[in-house]
Protein backbone atom coordinates (compact mmCIF):
# COMPACT_ATOMS: atom_id res chain seq x y z
CA UNK A 1 0.00 0.00 0.00
CA UNK A 2 1.27 3.09 -0.82
CA UNK A 3 0.27 6.64 0.09
CA UNK A 4 1.38 10.22 -0.39
CA UNK A 5 1.68 13.63 0.89
CA UNK A 6 2.78 16.62 -0.72
CA UNK A 7 2.67 20.43 0.59
CA UNK A 8 4.15 23.74 -0.60
CA UNK A 9 7.20 24.94 1.37
CA UNK A 10 6.42 28.18 3.54
CA UNK A 11 9.56 28.89 5.26
CA UNK A 12 11.06 32.10 6.03
CA UNK A 13 13.96 33.59 4.68
CA UNK A 14 17.50 33.53 5.90
CA UNK A 15 19.09 36.56 7.50
CA UNK A 16 22.46 37.62 5.57
CA UNK A 17 25.02 36.40 8.49
CA UNK A 18 23.81 33.23 7.90
CA UNK A 19 25.59 30.33 6.72
CA UNK A 20 23.95 29.05 2.99
CA UNK A 21 20.23 27.63 4.85
CA UNK A 22 17.87 25.11 3.48
CA UNK A 23 15.88 28.55 2.47
CA UNK A 24 18.15 29.73 -0.02
CA UNK A 25 18.51 26.24 -1.39
CA UNK A 26 15.42 25.45 -1.76
CA UNK A 27 13.76 27.99 -4.91
CA UNK A 28 10.07 29.55 -3.57
CA UNK A 29 8.30 27.25 -5.89
CA UNK A 30 9.53 24.15 -5.06
CA UNK A 31 7.42 21.74 -2.70
CA UNK A 32 7.90 18.59 -0.62
CA UNK A 33 6.55 15.37 0.04
CA UNK A 34 6.66 12.10 1.27
CA UNK A 35 5.45 8.74 -0.04
CA UNK A 36 4.81 6.07 2.77
CA UNK A 37 5.51 2.54 0.83
CA UNK A 38 5.77 -0.89 2.76
CA UNK A 39 6.39 0.45 6.22
CA UNK A 40 9.23 2.95 5.06
CA UNK A 41 8.46 6.91 4.99
CA UNK A 42 10.70 7.99 1.77
CA UNK A 43 10.71 12.18 1.62
CA UNK A 44 10.93 14.00 -1.60
CA UNK A 45 11.39 17.26 -3.13
CA UNK A 46 10.24 18.67 -6.26
CA UNK A 47 10.41 21.11 -8.67
CA UNK A 48 6.58 20.74 -10.42
CA UNK A 49 4.94 21.11 -13.52
CA UNK A 50 3.60 19.58 -16.19
CA UNK A 51 7.07 18.33 -17.94
CA UNK A 52 8.79 15.19 -17.98
CA UNK A 53 9.46 13.96 -14.54
CA UNK A 54 13.23 13.62 -14.05
CA UNK A 55 14.32 11.79 -10.47
CA UNK A 56 17.79 12.40 -9.12
CA UNK A 57 19.08 10.01 -6.77
CA UNK A 58 22.22 11.43 -3.83
CA UNK A 59 25.23 9.29 -2.95
CA UNK A 60 26.27 7.97 0.24
CA UNK A 61 25.79 10.45 3.37
CA UNK A 62 23.96 13.21 0.91
CA UNK A 63 20.46 14.26 0.59
CA UNK A 64 18.23 15.15 -2.18
CA UNK A 65 18.74 18.76 -1.60
CA UNK A 66 22.42 18.26 -2.82
CA UNK A 67 21.45 17.84 -6.54
CA UNK A 68 19.42 21.22 -5.95
CA UNK A 69 21.58 23.46 -8.22
CA UNK A 70 21.38 21.19 -11.11
CA UNK A 71 17.62 21.18 -10.25
CA UNK A 72 17.51 25.07 -11.03
CA UNK A 73 19.07 24.59 -14.08
CA UNK A 74 16.97 21.52 -15.13
CA UNK A 75 13.29 22.63 -13.86
CA UNK A 76 12.42 24.50 -17.23
CA UNK A 77 11.94 21.62 -19.30
CA UNK A 78 11.58 19.15 -16.22
CA UNK A 79 9.58 18.17 -13.29
CA UNK A 80 12.70 17.41 -11.00
CA UNK A 81 12.26 15.04 -8.45
CA UNK A 82 14.88 14.42 -5.43
CA UNK A 83 14.40 11.77 -3.28
CA UNK A 84 16.11 11.44 0.05
CA UNK A 85 17.52 7.86 0.66
CA UNK A 86 16.13 5.09 3.50
CA UNK A 87 17.76 6.61 6.06
CA UNK A 88 18.80 10.42 4.64
CA UNK A 89 17.31 13.52 5.14
CA UNK A 90 14.10 13.27 6.00
CA UNK A 91 13.26 9.88 5.01
CA UNK A 92 13.46 7.07 7.36
CA UNK A 93 15.92 4.43 8.41
CA UNK A 94 16.42 1.01 9.10
CA UNK A 95 15.11 -0.38 12.61
CA UNK A 96 18.61 -2.04 13.24
CA UNK A 97 21.84 -2.23 10.96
Amino acid sequence: MMSEEEHRLDRPSATAHQYKSQDEIIAPHWFEGTVMANGIHQHYYRTGGDKPSLILLHGFSENGLCWSRVAKALEQDNDVIMVDARGHGLSSGPETG
